[in-house]
Order: structure tokens, then C-alpha cells, then sequence
């Protein structure tokens, strides 16, 4: 469902950022105290400097020091890719809660028709996609992706006129400059809004290269520090807090999303929720008791 996608992003990405504030103080105070400014004694960032995990609980005596930084390393990054089998999902995903308006509103938008097909039926090898037989075994129905625009609102007859972005192409290379347009009504199909009228870009698509390119760029840095500068263990684990710290304080723009009804305008997807055998429904508030 895109808002429960959409919803574990931004509320994972908005503690992220909380959770960069907390660690930017508590680094700064690290590294004030272990660095001996006032005593004016030889540092003790090798052992109380930031990154440094305290050997003292029962892991890290039993296993060493190296498991603890390796293990907190990989919580790390499996919050990330966490993050990013969460946005593969919402490519793949649907709004199950409906639309918020099917009407001339729309007219302008990007959208992705979506259509299931059994394995076996003509409808296969539409539009470029192409599989092999023996993925249609794994699964008893798969889905025909057709990207559109829409051009305009019919309100006597409540169709959309849509042109096919696959068909627009075609049209192009061959110099024509006039496009088959297609009738359909939204109302009783299955699709997915990719781009609002108005609206410069896919905000989560924005979100998502936003946060690929801070992690590339933070760690990338990070590493050449490491190379070039780092000569003794505690300064690469005090260059890693940093990056960690650095990366997940880029999650700003992620807070957008919580602004109330700014959420559901930008995704163009209903709140959803779960009844407590685990179905997806629709939210409804709660109705006050009298």
C-alpha cells in the first residue's frame, strides 16, 4: 500500500534526524572531554572519544571490542537498505485506500495504469514486457505497467482522455504530432499516480535520489578521509560516528512529510490502517462517545 510505505519512510527518516541531534551533542561533549583542554593533558580520545564503544558490558568483554564496532556498523546498515527495500516497495505498490479525487483535478497528472493478467494470457508481451515462462509458475498473476498523462476531464461522460508515454514515443521517432488518445475511467481502474498536475516532481522519487546521493557523498568522504588522514583505529571509528551522524541529519527534507495533510496532498494516497487480524482498511476516526 503506498501510504504505509510512504508512512514507514518518513516516520523512520524524521527519528533518524532526531536521533543526528542528540548524537551531534553528545559527540561535541566526547570530544571536549576526551580531548583534555583544560587539564591540558595528552588526550583520551583513543579510548572516550566519539565512535569508541565502551568495552565494559557483557558483549563486548566476551567477544572484544571489534565485534561491538562491526555489529553496531551493521545495525546501521541495515537501517539504510531497510530504507530502500521500503522504497522499492512503493514503486511497486498500489493505494489500496483509494484515490483522494478522480476528476478534472487530475488533468495534467503523470499516472501508471496498472493491469493484472494470468500468466498465460495475450496481454503478456504488451508495451515491451517481456517474461520467462518459468517466473509465471511463481506467480498466478502479474501486473501490466502502462505509463500515461492525462489530457483531459470529461464530466458528462466522467472519462479521462489519457496518451500513452510507450505509444507518444513511437510518434515522435516517426514525426508525427498527433497522439492516439485513449479513453478510460479512473473511477473502476487500478493505477498509480506518479507525478500531480502542478507539481514539479515525484516528491518520494525527489526523497529518494536526495538520500542515495547524501549517503554516496557523506561516505565517499568519509573513506577518503579515512585513506588520507586516518593514522591510528580510534580516529577512522571517530570519522564513521561523524558520517553516520552527518548522513542521517540530511534527513530534513524528510520531515515535509509530516506536516499534517501535506503528506497525503503530495502522495496523493488515503490513510490506511490495520484491524487487529492484520487486514488493510481504510482509516476512519474514531466517533466519539456521547
Amino acid at each position: 500500500d503506498d501510504y504505509q510505505c510512504i508512512d514507514f519512510i518518513d516516520s523512520f527518516k524524521g527519528l533518524q534526524f532526531v536521533q543526528s541531534l542528540i548524537f551531534v551533542v553528545r559527540g561535541v561533549i566526547q570530544y571536549l572531554e576526551c580531548a583534555g583542554l583544560e587539564s591540558n593533558s595528552e588526550h583520551t580520545c583513543n579510548k572516550d572519544g566519539p565512535g569508541i564503544i565502551n568495552e565494559n558490558n557483557l558483549i563486548c568483554t566476551s567477544f572484544g571490542g571489534q565485534f561491538c564496532y562491526y555489529m553496531s556498523m551493521g545495525e546501521f546498515l541495515v537501517k539504510v537498505i531497510l530504507i530502500y527495500v521500503a522504497f522499492f516497495l512503493l514503486s511497486r505498490s498500489v493505494s489500496l485506500g483509494g484515490k483522494i479525487f478522480v476528476d478534472h483535478r487530475l488533468e495534467g497528472a503523470e499516472i501508471m495504469l496498472l493491469k493484472r493478467v494470468k500468466p498465460n494470457s495475450s496481454d503478456d508481451t504488451n508495451n515491451g514486457n517481456h517474461q520467462k515462462r518459468r517466473f509465471f509458475r511463481m506467480k498466478p498473476k502479474r501486473v501490466i505497467r502502462t505509463k500515461a498523462t492525462i489530457v483531459k476531464y470529461d464530466q458528462k461522460s466522467g472519462l479521462h482522455s489519457l496518451i500513452y508515454e510507450a505509444e507518444k514515443r513511437n510518434c515522435v521517432k516517426v514525426g508525427q504530432t498527433r497522439f492516439p488518445i485513449h479513453y478510460k475511467n479512473l473511477d473502476a481502474t487500478e493505477f498509480k499516480m506518479l507525478k500531480l498536475p502542478g507539481v514539479p516532481n515525484n516528491v518520494m522519487n525527489f526523497l529518494f535520489w536526495w538520500d542515495v546521493c547524501v549517503f554516496v557523498f557523506v561516505f565517499g568522504v568519509g573513506i577518503m578521509t579515512v585513506v588520507l588522514w586516518a593514522e591510528e583505529e580510534w580516529m577512522t571509528f571517530g570519522i564513521i560516528y561523524w558520517c553516520k551522524v552527518f548522513y542521517q541529519l540530511f534527513s530534513l527534507p524528510f520531515l515535509v512529510l509530516k506536516i499534517p495533510g501535506l503528506k497525503v496532498l503530495l502522495t496523493h494516497a488515503k490513510n490506511t490502517g490495520y484491524k487487529p487480524n492484520g487486514t488493510l482498511v481504510l482509516h476512519k476516526k474514531r466517533k466519539k462517545n456521547s
